[in-house]
């Protein structure tokens, strides 16, 4: 019976012992941050024009048509998309139809664009420039931080050699990359954005919504990114490393010092 009990504490007690020699070790790693930077340009402008109209029954079934045919008007050549509307109701029985519209327009057509919205004006309908805004586009940030997220690879593959060179014969590889969130600072020259209601923007005088062409505005990106490199750990680590660096300190401690010349 005791032989029984041995060889079964020894059978328990033998995949413990094979689990603990097989454990692998820990990788070397090495992390450090890099970051890049560029600009995003634009030469188009959000523009926002806003249509406040008088509304009776019989009017009403062409009204919207009127509003978006009058603001096309303004410029043939921009696709303008209707981004807020609005309708009460008066004393008198009308109803008031207020509508925004927006486009994105080069900075070329915006000169004089208060003045058209205004000649285009009329008994019952009246036609302001309400924003003009110079952030640049969705599509034409995504390029850059596209092209930051290129230049950051090649930063870490150079990282990469570099960190090799210096532990020779260690193979380090790259085991982790995690790209930070974008830095967007403020446009480095903003034309014009002009906010208000449609008595504000009838009231600010046709030459200050010139513009002029040619100018670009710009914004700047910071991209940032954290990156792992990893190494297999040597198989025959120094078993005392700090011992084998105080035994040699203490050999150098013994050495006679040298005459002084």
């Amino acid at each position: 019976m005791t032989r029984f009990v041995v060889v079964l504490l020894s059978a328990l007690l033998l995949p413990t012992a094979v689990f603990a020699q097989v454990m692998p070790k820990p990788d070397d790693t090495i992390s450090l941050t890099l970051s890049v930077e560029d600009w995003v340009t634009t030469k188009t402008a959000r523009t926002v024009v806003q249509v406040n109209a008088s509304v009776t029954a019989e009017s009403a079934g062409t009204t919207r048509e009127a509003m978006l045919k009058a603001v096309q008007q303004m410029s043939a050549d921009t696709s303008w998309k209707l981004i807020n509307f609005n309708r009460s109701q008066t004393e008198t029985g009308m109803e008031n139809w207020y509508a925004q519209f927006e486009a994105r327009m080069p900075e070329a057509s915006l000169g004089g664009l208060q003045e058209k919205a205004t000649k285009l004006s009329k008994a019952g309908m009246q036609i302001s420039v309400n924003q003009i805004d110079f952030t640049p586009t969705l599509e034409e940030t995504e390029a850059v931080r596209a092209n930051l997220r290129r230049v950051l690879m090649d930063k870490i593959n150079a990282e990469l050699k570099t960190a090799n060179a210096a532990f020779h014969g260690r193979d380090f590889r790259i085991a982790e990359v995690s790209f930070g969130g974008v830095q967007a600072f403020p446009l480095t020259r903003q034309r014009m954005m002009m906010k208000g209601n449609a008595e504000m923007a009838a009231a600010a005088p046709s030459a200050a919504l010139d513009m002029a062409s040619g100018i670009e505005t710009a914004q700047k990106l910071t991209q940032s990114a954290t990156v792992t490199f990893a190494a297999v750990a040597p198989a025959n680590p120094p078993a005392n490393r700090d011992a084998e660096i105080a035994k040699e300190a203490a050999k150098q401690a013994e050495k006679p010092a040298e005459p002084a010349q």
